[in-house]
């Protein structure tokens, strides 16, 4: 693996100190690890860049259905002190307890990847070029199940994510959702900042305010990370995030677009577990 050209390595000091757990967090759909593992089927492109909206310019999402119990998403991606070092960030949520999540460098002979995996509250790695996964320990887990759900929330809202509580409004348009581990615990919790909402049309209602910023703290009230909604678009009956910006305090790490969509679910739950794991895992299917 070449460290040296890889943005999460030792030359990007602000990813690499306060920002170690993405390595964790990067994760697949892919196909690209151990080449047995399965990959999902092509996706349909959503609308083109040119069909979104600015944040500023969208005074009516228009809402008309609830949100998804599963997401399949695919990025564009590029570190903001690697503009050179184009990356895909390939997602999927599949009810309240699955993800699967790799980041993959597009413009490397050696495909440099990283894939994770959530099954309930455990979270494994993938590392490079090996068939045998690593599991977190429970703190290192707490982080990538909160970031995990920062992604799920921004996604979804106005709607909380399955098996998180409801968003809980406060004064001035912020709204908080309190974050719950599968077993129920108290992970930390998403604050929700509004952007400026222009009002409705003449003869039409008012739509639920886009928010700008969504940021994740941890169960000691402790500010993580925050994506900041640049661009949204409509698909399937709802308002997505089309583009947006991945910040450590006020530092912005990556921009990202997305490129691919889909709400409809297709994976077994063998997808969401390394292949070294499934006699554990899964001991019924032997």
């Amino acid at each position: 693996m070449k460290t040296s050209q890889t943005p999460w390595g030792a030359n990007n000091h602000a990813f690499r100190v306060g920002f170690r757990p993405w390595a964790f967090c990067l994760f697949l759909a892919l196909g690209a690890a151990c080449g047995s593992d399965p990959g999902p089927p092509a996706l349909p492109h959503i609308p083109t860049i040119l069909d979104a909206q600015p944040l500023e310019q969208l005074s009516d999402p228009g809402w008309t259905s609830q949100a998804p119990s599963d997401l399949h998403f695919v990025t564009d991606l590029f570190f903001t002190g690697s503009p050179d070092a184009p990356h895909r960030l390939t997602v999927t949520f599949q009810g309240p307890t699955l993800c699967r999540w790799t980041m993959q460098r597009l413009l490397d002979e050696d495909k440099d990847r990283i894939i994770n995996y959530r099954m309930g509250d455990r979270i494994f790695e993938l590392p490079q070029d090996t068939k045998s996964s690593i599991e977190y320990g429970e703190a290192d887990a707490a982080l990538i199940l909160r970031r995990m759900e920062l992604r799920r929330a921004a996604m979804f809202w106005p709607d909380a994510p399955h098996g998180q509580s409801e968003w809980a409004p406060e004064e001035a348009g912020v709204e908080t959702l309190i974050l719950l581990s599968a077993n129920g615990e108290k992970l930390g919790h998403i604050q929700m900042q509004p952007s400026i909402q222009k009002p409705a049309p003449e003869g039409r209602e008012p739509s639920p305010k886009s928010f700008q910023l969504f940021t994740a703290f941890d169960d000691a009230g402790k500010e993580v990370e925050s994506l900041r909604i640049l661009e949204r678009y409509n698909h399937e009956g709802r308002s997505w995030p089309k583009s947006f910006a991945l910040l450590v305090g006020p530092t912005e790490i990556w921009r990202e677009t997305v490129s691919q969509l889909n709400t409809q679910s297709w994976f077994g739950e063998e997808y969401f577990a390394p292949m070294d794991r499934a006699r554990e895992l899964f001991p019924q299917k032997e």
